[in-house]
């Protein structure tokens, strides 16, 4: 619940300012297009592409996945900077928890438990990438990306990849994702996908205006729960705040 406070006072700050570049001269060009409304039809093409792991020989870890990401769609500005980080940091083993970077933003990061987070801070916008170990000794790969709203909607990327070791390529797992948006699709509400810290369950909250008082909100938080190779829809808990 307080995340979704946060991510609601975020969004408010950021609707009220103008397109602009968030300070650093080198994620400029990755500025100019942080608001994209078709971002969601764009983000269904993308479950079409597989993607190329750079692991150099080693066991693939999160901030692989997310290099592999970041770097093929680097025009959002979340994805710039992520990108920037790991770059800078991927020979560490150091926790990271929301901690400022010199570049301007935050990140949250840990390694041990395969789990990244780069946040723009006031702008609002961040990509957050984890991984769940499979069954067949794959790996799922989750990845969300929020750059704005649209409306009464959340515009964010949410897409799963299956990572082969053996070929190095994340492939999308179009199975999960179809199920995944489907459960979602249930509910009502501006949508924050959450992802799981630790690779274990998914939880999705929704904040929903009730009343005509801005106040006047109820939240669903849905658990998505990990099965060992996909998710089965979970509890769902509600809490009205008047």
């Amino acid at each position: 619940m307080r995340k979704s406070i946060a991510c609601l006072v975020a969004i408010a700050a950021m609707l009220a300012l103008p397109v602009m570049s968030w300070g650093i001269e080198k994620f400029d060009e990755a500025a100019e297009v942080p608001f994209e409304k078709p971002l969601l039809k764009t983000a269904a093409k993308w479950t079409r592409y597989p993607l190329q792991v750079e692991n150099e020989g080693r066991k693939a870890n999160v901030l692989d996945f997310a290099m592999a990401f970041c770097s093929k769609y680097q025009k959002y500005m979340p994805n710039a900077a992520m990108a920037d980080f790991i770059k800078r940091e991927s020979k560490t083993d150091k926790v990271w928890d929301m901690e400022r970077c010199e570049q301007g933003y935050y990140v949250d990061y840990n390694p041990h438990n395969d789990y990244v987070k780069c946040d723009l801070g006031w702008l609002g916008f961040y990509t957050e990438v984890c991984s769940w170990q499979r069954t067949n000794g794959h790996s799922l790969v989750g990845v969300v990306m929020l750059i704005g709203q649209d409306g009464e909607r959340n515009i964010h990327a949410l897409l799963f990849y299956d990572y082969d070791p053996e070929t190095r390529v994340m492939t999308p797992d179009k199975k999960i994702f179809k199920e995944v948006r489907k459960m979602i699709r249930k509910q009502r509400g501006v949508v924050f996908p959450e992802l799981p810290r630790d690779g274990g369950n998914f939880n999705v909250s929704y904040v929903e205006w009730i009343g005509s008082d801005s106040e006047d909100w109820r939240y669903h938080d849905l658990v998505l729960e990990w099965t060992g190779d996909g998710f089965k829809r979970g509890k769902l808990t509600t809490t009205k705040i008047l």
